[in-house]
């Protein structure tokens, strides 16, 4: 795998069962934000209060859109080959911006978006699970 570009401003921020040592030359990039939601309801408790994935739909679209290749797969024998997502080759940052139980806040969202720009990411692709 390539190394990680010498633009890239990013870093690994640790939270609840999220360590910086987590990320490699795959995940090179993980934050989350929450202060609008915590704004809102000061009282809130979080399952992760960190860039951890709480229900396995940001694991599930992120491997579509950048999954490593994985050869030997199949689903239950049917379709043996190689797995791959759509562009295998790329790097990650993740930026966590929506809460299973609280949802999300607007400022977050764009204060996780203005923090990926800032620290070098290309392209942004949004999948919020509401």
């Amino acid at each position: 795998m390539e190394e990680i570009p010498r633009r890239w401003k990013g870093t690994c921020e640790p939270g609840v069962q999220f360590k910086s040592s987590m990320c490699n030359q795959k995940l090179i990039g993980a934050r989350y934000f929450n202060k609008g939601v915590l704004a809102q309801d000061p009282n809130i408790s979080f399952v992760y209060n960190s860039p951890r994935d709480e229900t396995g739909h940001e694991t599930h679209t992120t491997s579509i859109a950048a999954g490593n290749y994985v050869r030997g797969v199949s689903y239950f024998g049917y379709a043996k080959g190689t797995a791959r997502g759509v562009a295998p080759c790329v790097k990650l940052a993740i930026y966590k911006v929506t809460w299973s139980r609280r949802g999300f806040h607007t400022s977050d969202v764009i204060v996780g978006m203005d923090q990926a720009l800032a620290e070098g990411v290309d392209i942004i692709s949004m999948s919020m699970s509401f």
